[in-house]
């Protein structure tokens, strides 16, 4: 669809509205109990949120580039239906394929709260070939408000089971790595990617010293980062 096209069928006046964004893709910028998101249709990805009084929250790389086909680094991208590299397959893209493909709208509508949410989708039904996993449909909701919210359902829409990872990897803006904490992960075993070792977290907040890289495997806990 064309922006216009797009603002007829799915703008809200003063709330939700599509612009050409960076390198001419489109995104869509939503407003909602004084805050405001910016979401490219390419992949879904949210590259900003800024709460009402408040700075952006989502850290976006200079290096991003903003073209079909290749992801957007930074914000919040939707790695799927694989995160990481895909096991016995070195010719997969990193992360999967949904975050370089454009996604179409389903739905933008006004909540009770005075929030947005936003529905995005799209079928993957083409062979990907190899072991890709294909023959799935994704919604992904991003409800914009006093809060952000960002979530993904995935849909089986082939006869075989569907084996899939997913993540959304999100790049958060800091004041200082050095004096921040991450709490939720207390007891948890983790695997270091710098170390190469594994380690279980202590009762304490987590704090950033020196490169960090860590899987923490078995946390369900709401995790919080402090600023």
């Amino acid at each position: 669809m064309s922006l216009d096209e797009l603002n007829r069928q799915f703008g809200i006046p003063g709330v939700a509205a599509f612009e050409e964004g960076e390198g001419g893709l489109t995104k869509m910028v939503i407003s909602g109990a004084g805050s405001v998101a910016e979401v490219y249709l390419l992949g879904g990805h949210v590259t900003s949120w800024v709460p009402a009084g408040g700075k952006d929250v989502l850290w976006l790389s200079r290096e991003s580039r903003y073209v079909i086909g290749q992801p957007i680094r930074g914000g919040i991208p939707v790695c799927h239906p694989w995160f990481g590299a895909l096991e016995g397959n070195e010719s997969a893209p990193m992360h999967g394929y949904v975050r370089v493909m454009p996604l179409d709208v389903e739905s933008v509508e006004l909540c009770e709260d005075g929030g947005v949410t936003a529905v995005l989708w799209a079928k993957f039904s083409q062979p990907a070939g190899g072991n890709w996993p294909s023959d799935f449909q994704i919604r992904l909701r991003v409800t914009v408000g006093r809060s952000l919210s960002v979530s993904v359902e995935t849909t089986n829409n082939g006869q075989a089971g569907l084996v899939l990872s997913e993540a959304l990897h999100s790049y958060f803006r800091v004041s200082d790595v050095r004096k921040v904490s991450v709490t939720g992960l207390a007891g948890e075993a983790y695997w270091s990617k710098v170390t190469g070792s594994e380690g279980l977290q202590g009762p304490e907040p987590l704090t950033l010293a020196a490169q960090t890289d860590r899987v923490y495997k078995g946390s369900t806990a709401a995790v919080e980062l402090h600023d």
